[in-house]
């Protein structure tokens, strides 16, 4: 059982997506914006391996999600985190073509209803080659932060780099919809390679903060509450679109 979600969209035109393949048990979702236009069932399907493209399709929805690359995108456990193109039609009330960037990532039983309390997916792009993503998951029970399974990953010059201990802080609306959040990113030390020796003694992390922008939506998914925000995030002196989701047990 294989969590699947990709996430996508421009900043300049305000155009953003995002699907959600969930669980067997669950029916898959996608967002289409700026309008937040949901569309139940869409299909999202494809290949296992890396460099494998993936689909979404459903109520004029039907978009090719293509790996920029395919090499060393796989993490543990199987866990892939990968930046994709994103091309085709995005249907709607004004049907519109998409030729876009973003992220996709698959994760091993990240998401199943009855055993998991929280869900947080979010992602950032930015330059060609430049991104992130990063899956929080917390089981039933959980007492807090401290419980949850967190992976990540940077792009860095279109590559994938390791994250040996990534950490999310996030600030939310009274209704629960997330209106603000931070990362701070700890490569693991060989992955920091364009630092010069004396500087890894006093390693930093990688850091970005990201707003709400634009209207986002909640649904209602089986036994989870689904909001999928898009996001303004800032790393280094750059801007980039991205995707802020959070599946909550009801």
């Amino acid at each position: 059982m294989t969590l699947r979600a990709v996430a996508f969209g421009d900043l300049a035109t305000g155009t953003w997506g995002a699907a959600l393949s969930p669980h067997p048990e669950l029916p898959s979702v996608a967002i289409v914006g700026p309008e937040a236009r949901v569309v139940v069932g869409a299909e999202l399907s494809g290949g296992t391996s890396a460099g494998d493209e993936w689909w979404i399709a459903g109520d004029g929805l039907d978009l090719a999600v293509s790996p920029e690359a395919a090499d060393d995108a796989e993490g543990a456990e199987g866990d892939l985190d990968q930046r994709v193109t994103v091309r085709g039609a995005l249907g709607g009330e004004h049907p519109r073509e998409a030729d876009l960037i973003g992220c996709r990532s698959a994760r091993m039983g990240a998401l199943e209803p009855g055993r998991s309390q929280l869900l947080r997916y979010v992602c950032a792009w930015f330059a060609a080659g430049e991104g992130l993503a990063l899956v929080a998951v917390r089981p039933r029970r959980a007492a807090g932060h401290g419980d949850e399974r967190i992976t990540a990953t940077l792009f860095s010059g279109g590559h994938p780099l390791s994250v040996a201990e990534p950490r999310l802080s996030t600030t939310y609306a009274d209704a629960g919809q997330p209106v603000r959040a931070t990362l701070e990113l700890w490569l693991a030390e060989d992955e920091d390679s364009d630092q010069r020796e004396e500087e890894r003694q006093v390693q930093y992390p990688r850091r970005a903060a990201g707003e709400a922008s634009g209207t986002g939506t909640s649904i209602e998914l089986g036994p989870f509450e689904l909001r999928v925000q898009p996001f303004l995030w800032r790393a280094e002196g750059r801007e980039g679109a991205g995707i802020y989701l959070l599946a909550q047990a009801r």
